[in-house]
Parts: structure tokens; sequence; C-alpha cells
């Protein structure tokens, strides 16, 4: 039976409530409700969205720590937004493409909220793990490491970058990772694809193949593809990078029945084994 994959869409700011309200997984860019080391004030309708859909209880909020838009937040000023939001899921500071890097950050990460003397949650969220690695050894040897020193059981996800197709040179790195780790720990992790293959266009079909390999994914792509004027179908043929200043582009910036297509073709994928 045919598990699908949740797609969490991160639109601009000024898109967040037509497209992400009542999506049961969504993902939100720490750097977009608090911009870090005081540097502008945050986005303001991405803000305004937030501050009221975060207070959904049907909807799993994953809250990413803006390392991959290189404004990475400091840990107090991370846990201080995913308590204000109500985060869910929470991904531990990592740096990228460096295994060696994220896994020191990510142990002081566990070390404070060990030893935190007041914590600003009535419950802790889940905390998602981003596994870097330039191949798959390293890669599980880091979750290995990880595993062996989380002796609280915080780490509840894997988080799974798109550095790892491209620093390993290969676009299928994510699936081959996702099932060893399956294949090693069980249910003991659910699996997260950060970020949309523009490599493997099958990817998500793939991982659906397999029941219960992979829980969900986040992308920007049926924005980025719409603001090209390009239906999410071209993945692998036509190179699609984020539109500058993309959080504060702007409804009249694109076509929304091609959005809404590209988010309808998104989710299909995750309904759809590659099989059929």
């Amino acid at each position: 039976m045919t598990q699908p994959i949740n797609i969490a869409i991160i639109p601009p700011g000024a898109l967040a409530q037509q497209y992400c309200e009542d999506r049961p997984i969504q993902m939100a860019l720490a750097g977009e409700l608090i911009h870090p080391n005081g540097g502008g004030p945050p986005n303001a309708e991405y803000l305004n969205f937030y501050n009221q859909a975060w207070k959904s209880q049907k909807v799993n909020w994953l809250l990413d720590n803006g390392a991959w838009e290189g404004s990475r937040l400091e840990t107090n000023d991370l846990l201080r937004v995913a308590a204000r939001y109500g985060a869910t899921e929470l991904v531990a500071p990592d740096v990228l493409g460096d295994p060696a890097g994220t896994l020191e950050l990510t142990k002081e990460f566990l070390e404070y909220l060990r030893d935190a003397p007041k914590l600003p949650f009535g419950k802790v969220p889940r905390i998602a793990v981003v596994a870097h690695g330039e191949s798959l050894h390293e890669s599980l040897t880091f979750l290995e490491e990880l595993n062996h020193c989380d002796t609280g059981h915080h780490i509840r996800t894997v988080s799974i970058s798109r550095t790892t197709c491209y620093r390993s040179g290969n676009p299928t790195a994510r699936f081959e990772l996702a099932f060893q780790i399956r294949k090693r720990y069980g249910s003991r992790y659910d699996i997260h694809l950060l970020g949309f293959s523009d490599q493997w266009p099958t990817e998500i079909q793939h991982c659906v193949s397999l029941p219960g390999l992979v829980r969900s994914c986040d992308t920007i792509a049926p924005f980025s593809y719409a603001f090209k004027g390009l239906s999410i179908e071209k993945v692998g043929r036509v190179n699609v990078p984020r539109p500058d200043d993309y959080f504060e582009l702007k409804h009249e910036d694109f076509d929304h029945d091609l959005v809404a297509h590209n988010i309808s073709i998104l989710d299909r994928w995750g309904r759809t084994s590659i099989y059929g």
C-alpha cells in the first residue's frame, strides 16, 4: 500500500496564506521570521501569516534554522522563534556540506537542551538533524555518532539536504541514504528531504515506492517554476534557480493557474510510486 510523502511548500510571504493554509505539514524559515544579528526587520507578510497559522493544532510545523539561506540563527534565537510560533519540529543548527561542523553544532545544541536551566517551551519540539557527508559512508558515520550521543532521544527526524547529492556527485544519494537509515534504525527516525531534487526528477516517486521510507519534503519549486512561466514537469530539462528576493515577490508576479498546477503535480508525485 502506498504511503504518501507530504509536501511542505514554501511560498513568498505574500502568497503564504493563499497556498499554505490547511496543508498538513508546513515549513517556515526562521530567518524570515526574525533576521539574525539584528539585521533589519522580518518579512512582514510572512510574519503576519505565521502569527496566526501556527496556532492550528492540526498541522505539523517545521522550523528551519536558516542555514541554507545563509542566515542561520544562534541557538537562543532559534529556540525563541520556535517557542513563539509553537513549532512541532525544529531543525538543529548545521553547517552546509560540513559533517564535522554540523556534528559539533548539533552536539552543542543537544547539550544546551539538556543543561539549560529554563527553556521557553511547555514541550520541547521534535528535533531534526541534517545528515551531511560527501559519501554514503560519511553520512552514516555522522548519524551513528549522533545516535550514540543522543541518549535522551531528542532527535526524531533525519533531514537530508541536496548537498548530499551535490558533494557526492550522485543524484540518487538521498534515496540511498534514506534506505540505509531505515535499514539500520528501523522506525527510530522519520526522514525529511530538504528541498526538491533538480537532478533526479523522479526522486519523490522512487521514495514513495518504498512505503514509509520518507515522511516529507519541503520546496519552493511550484513557485520558482511558475515565476519563470514553467510547469514543474520541466524539472531536469531546465535549470530554475531561486528568484532574487524570492520572499519579497508579490501576488502579481505569478500566473496562479500555473502555481496551482505545479502544486497539484507535486502532490500527485508524492502519492504515486514510480511503478504506478
